[in-house]
């Protein structure tokens, strides 16, 4: 009886074996799959762009002072020449009176230079020398008489060195008195250069005078271009001063966009080359055109988000803006640039490939089995490779190879 039941008992084991056999053999995997067909292939990288304003004019004020009123709110259109702002100009008046003081100073050391001696000295001087004149004539007359009497015998030595002391004393007081006139005249020059002095100081205060006149007028600050009021830093009452930007105004008609590309991908691009520019708006990615226009000469030093030291180029880019996409200065976009590009190209996701005895190789779909290709690459992204050799359009290519069970040879059931 046992001897029974282990033959029964083997019976059903052998049989089990032989349909978990037959149930591998015939099972089919299920695969996903993609029926190749000529198609582009792209290789690009993306840059985060801002936009800028071809137009953009920071306004400074020229000195410290306090905001008295702002004529402008942000957003705001304004004209070249439009009023932006007034400040408080108190300190320049002060010191535009003070140098109109200190210029009526001058003018009054140089009226005194001009000064004349009054007419009532010069004339008591000229009857104090007419007087001296006629004594001294009297004297010389007396002289001349006295010597000939001496010389005659007529009169004593005494006499005569009498006359003569008389007629030097007459002609001293005679001299004397013309020098005081000389004197008098004299003391209303003045001293060499004196006049040069006053005029160079003259002209100074006139210059400080004229500035402060220019600069009093940068109190009221206009609007250098056209466009549109951005950036409004201060409020009225404020004290602002020339490090302190008050506004930035846009030129909105004339906008590009910049982005700094990597020196080892800048290589590649030239100025004329194509881009996609990719903005987010709520749920949805507006997408547009756009074309490099200038590429710099130089990199320049950045961080990036890792903390590594990078190198980058600046990259201007004109875009071709949707005429309805509210979009202005200091918007931020994608910027994808592309590299290189083919045609008519027969691509497979990077996920369908793998390595087969060294070299590159998919799984294909032929008569319900996976069969094994072996392909040659040709231009790859970073998803995406194109297939030169291997594949034939209409191919059915299958795009998880590690899936389980799959192998060559295996039944497939492509989804």
């Amino acid at each position: 009886m046992k001897k029974k039941w282990k033959i029964v008992i083997g019976a059903l084991v052998a049989a089990a074996a032989a349909a978990g056999i037959a149930a591998r053999v015939f099972q089919r995997v299920e695969v996903r799959t993609k029926t190749v067909a000529p198609e582009k292939i792209a290789r690009s990288f993306t840059e985060e762009g801002f936009v800028k304003a071809e137009v953009e004019h920071t306004v400074y004020p020229m000195f410290r002072s306090r905001i008295l009123s702002l004529a402008v709110e942000d957003a705001d259109r304004v004209e070249e020449g439009d009023l932006l702002a007034v400040l408080d100009d108190r300190e320049t008046r002060y010191a535009i009176a003070e140098v109109e003081a200190r210029l009526k100073e001058v003018e009054g050391e140089e009226l005194k230079l001009t000064e004349e001696p009054g007419a009532a000295a010069m004339e008591e001087l000229a009857l104090a020398i007419e007087q001296a004149g006629v004594e001294d004539q009297a004297a010389e007359r007396d002289y001349l008489r006295t010597k000939k009497l001496y010389e005659e015998e007529a009169i004593s030595r005494e006499t005569y060195e009498a006359a003569r002391d008389r007629l030097e004393i007459a002609r001293y007081e005679l001299a004397r008195r013309k020098k005081g006139r000389e004197a008098l005249r004299e003391s209303y020059d003045p001293p060499p250069g004196s006049r040069e002095v006053i005029a160079g100081r003259r002209e100074a205060f006139r210059a400080q005078r004229d500035l402060r006149r220019y600069q009093a007028g940068e109190y009221r600050i206009y609007a250098p271009v056209s466009g549109f009021i951005g950036r409004l830093v201060p409020e009225e009452k404020e004290i602002v001063d020339p490090r302190t930007p008050l506004m930035t105004i846009f030129h909105s008609a004339k906008l590009y966009v910049e982005a700094d590309v990597l020196t080892r991908e800048v290589f590649k691009l030239a100025p004329g080359m194509a881009v996609r520019l990719i903005v987010d708006i709520e749920d949805r990615e507006e997408e547009f055109e756009g074309e490099i226009t200038r590429i710099a000469r130089h990199a320049e030093e950045d961080i990036s988000p890792l903390g590594l030291e990078e190198r980058r180029v600046r990259i201007r880019i004109s875009p071709a803006f949707p005429e309805d996409l509210p979009i202005g200065p200091g918007y931020d976009l994608d910027v994808v640039f592309t590299t290189e590009k083919a045609e008519d190209q027969l691509v497979v996701p990077l996920s369908a490939l793998f390595k087969y005895d060294g070299e590159d190789a998919l799984f294909v779909v032929e008569g319900g089995r996976a069969r094994l290709r072996r392909v040659t690459l040709g231009l790859e992204t970073k998803r995406e490779a194109a297939i030169e050799e291997g594949l034939s359009e209409g191919d059915l290519v299958i795009l998880d190879p590690r899936a389980e069970g799959l192998r060559k040879g295996a039944r497939v059931r492509a989804r």
